[in-house]
């Protein structure tokens, strides 16, 4: 199994709290600018890089990731999947959703500017969780 920094390039925010502007322009030194060629070249290669923080301590780091694992081991998801309510209230469990199919879209785009792209999709691998937006309703027939 690779590890992730041999797949997703590594950005580092050393010495981006240093950036100094003016009035009409942001002033970056070389490693800043090679650093956003990285961050937006893993973005549009992969949807996803890896960010070291200088700031953030190994040993927090570690405490974080052990309260997410412990966290997420808790349950396995499916208790709260509701799809008796079209999974529309809760989570929704990875292979449920099928993005639509516009491979017919993709391949007309010139191969420079096409998207990197599965033609046909297939199911969503991502788990997904519906969060309640705004207050509460006083009356629902969600339970």
């Amino acid at each position: 199994l690779k590890s992730m920094e041999s797949v997703l390039p590594l950005v580092s925010l050393k010495g981006w709290r240093d950036i100094k502007s003016s009035k009409s322009e942001i002033l970056l030194t070389e490693e800043i600018k090679k650093e956003c060629k990285t961050l937006a070249d893993a973005l549009h290669n992969f949807g996803a890089v890896l960010i070291k923080n200088p700031d953030v301590s190994a040993r927090d780091n570690a405490e974080f990731i052990s309260m997410m694992e412990r966290y997420f081991s808790q349950s396995d998801g499916i208790a709260e999947a509701r799809p008796e309510l079209s999974y529309q209230v809760g989570v929704t469990p990875e292979g449920i959703e099928r993005p639509k199919n516009h491979c017919k879209k993709v391949n007309k785009i010139t191969q420079s500017e096409r998207p990197i792209t599965i033609c046909p999709p297939g199911a969503d691998p991502k788990w997904r969780y519906f969060w309640r937006i705004g207050d509460p309703p006083s009356e629902t027939n969600y339970p």
